[in-house]
């Protein structure tokens, strides 16, 4: 989830109407300038727009795109004193654009795409309400305009994704969901709407098209369970993936989520590195991540690069969990497992999922069994011959019961990826049998897979079922994901 609007609030947040006022009318060094603001090239992007503010001081526009600089680099580094001290620029943009004509469908627009960027700069310091009610004030900017200008096709880009995952939030938050109550849309209603954006990029010159590729393919990826077609969709596209770290970013998810770790690799690896970049160390955490996937001896090499240029908070615990695994797996040493696991305990922070996870294993104290782990990491990577291969090597009677509810998941996803679905589903019921009272998250995915099965089968009321019987698990660590992927399944069979 947060892949998915991470990417696309970063693409979409710049659609510029040809207005006839100098207000907001697109020239090319806006276009250069934007150009080189999504790339990460702050400095370029940033002596452009002071020579348009200087040439034209009426001109609107470019308060809009020089917001990208602080959303980037606020939500890329995660430094809190970057967050304070940018924040009365929001208020100042914001009166600047006020200034410009309320008859221009972009009036209402940049207004509404400003605020939503900050909404998520918020969450990564955990400021929820202030960004539910930003989100909710953008909503009702790009509704009005909506209504008002419907030949618009940037309303119908920016709500196609805010249509699209209304109705898959997960019940935790609550409290963002009673804020923006009034509004609805399904998974059905936001991908026609991007279908009807790119139709128009095919026949006019939409100078934000590559945006709603992206757009696209995360919606096949991420609720509508095409790994494939995210995948395939985006490589058939015009999109550059070496020359923007932010592309890199997006190509490299979508390649790990649909089993193309190889293909991962090859983008991170081959990606440009300069300076004249603003620096997304995730990438090396993502490196070093699908590395550990394919048991590369220098995994490690990537993920304490990570640790060691990364300030920020997030996946510092899940870093240090991976450089245990990698020790155990690669080095067979288990007192390194126990030493990187020690580090996990006492860095970082437990504000995600992930690192929520790696701060409960680092708790139990308790060492993986090396066969299992081995099996989840190349299940991880996709690859699947392999294994097959180590979870058949463990013998199920030497496993404690809290493993054995492990064994029984990952042999089921290793038989999904294997073409194997009755055998899949045979061993995600052992699972659900035996760990549905776990506060582990096994059975709950198990749950979820056999309603993804179910689906792609076309067994809908059993889809249905099993959709529903994950909802009604509360496991420990990866809830808030399995729900809202088990509440974009419901939402999909309803159509059916």
């Amino acid at each position: 989830m947060r892949i998915l609007i991470f990417v696309i609030i970063i693409f979409w947040n710049c659609q510029f109407s040809f207005a006839n006022h100098d207000y907001y009318a697109i020239t090319p060094a806006h276009k250069e300038a934007y150009e080189l603001i999504i790339a990460l090239r702050f400095d370029e992007g940033k002596a452009i727009i002071d020579q348009i503010k200087k040439k034209n001081p009426s001109d609107l526009l470019v308060y809009h795109i020089e917001n990208y600089i602080d959303f980037l680099t606020i939500f890329i580094s995660e430094n809190k004193e970057e967050f304070i001290s940018r924040q009365p620029n929001k208020e100042y943009r914001l009166e600047k654009l006020k200034q410009g004509d309320p008859n221009d469908p972009y009036f209402l627009f940049s207004q509404a795409e400003i605020h939503l960027q900050w909404a998520l700069t918020r969450l990564k310091f955990e400021e929820y309400l202030t960004a539910a009610m930003e989100v909710n004030k953008a909503i009702g900017m790009l509704e009005k305009n909506q209504k008002r200008f419907p030949d618009f096709i940037s309303n119908k880009k920016s709500l196609s994704i805010l249509h699209a995952i209304v109705g898959t939030i997960p019940e935790t938050y609550r409290g963002f969901l009673s804020v923006i109550s009034n509004f609805e849309g399904t998974i059905d209603q936001g991908n026609k709407e991007i279908d009807e954006v790119l139709m128009y990029a095919e026949k006019k010159d939409y100078f934000f098209e590559k945006e709603a590729i992206a757009i696209k393919s995360l919606l096949l990826l991420h609720l509508m369970n095409d790994q494939n077609g995210a995948w395939n969709y985006l490589n058939k596209s015009k999109l550059d993936p070496y020359n923007n770290p932010l592309l890199t970013f997006l190509f490299a998810s979508i390649a790990m989520k649909s089993g193309k770790n190889d293909a991962a690799i090859q983008l991170l690896e081959k990606r440009e590195r300069s300076l004249k970049f603003f620096p997304m160390f995730y990438l090396d955490h993502m490196l070093g991540s699908a590395k550990l996937y394919r048991q590369d001896k220098d995994a490690n090499v990537y993920l304490n690069s990570y640790l060691h240029n990364f300030s920020g908070q997030n996946y510092i615990k899940d870093s240090y969990r991976k450089l245990a695994w990698y020790e155990l797996t690669i080095n067979q040493n288990i007192e390194g497992y126990r030493a990187m696991m020690d580090l996990c305990l006492n860095h970082g922070y437990e504000s995600i999922e992930e690192d929520k996870s790696a701060q409960k294993e680092a708790k139990l104290q308790k060492v993986p069994q090396f066969e299992l782990l081995k099996s989840r990491l190349l299940y991880d990577g996709g690859y699947g011959m392999k294994a097959m291969k180590s979870i058949n090597s463990i013998k199920l009677e030497t496993l404690d019961d809290s493993n054995k509810i492990e064994f029984y998941y990952r042999l089921g996803r290793i038989m999904q990826l294997t073409d194997k679905s009755p055998e899949a589903m045979q061993a995600f019921e052992k699972c659900i049998n035996i760990g549905e009272s776990s506060s582990m998250y096994y059975a709950c995915n198990a749950a979820l897979q056999l309603g993804l099965i179910s689906e792609q089968s076309g067994q809908i009321e059993q889809s249905a079922l099993y959709f529903n019987q994950c909802l009604n698990m509360k496991p420990s660590e990866y809830k808030n994901s399995l729900h809202q992927k088990a509440k974009s399944g419901l939402s999909r069979i309803r159509k059916k």
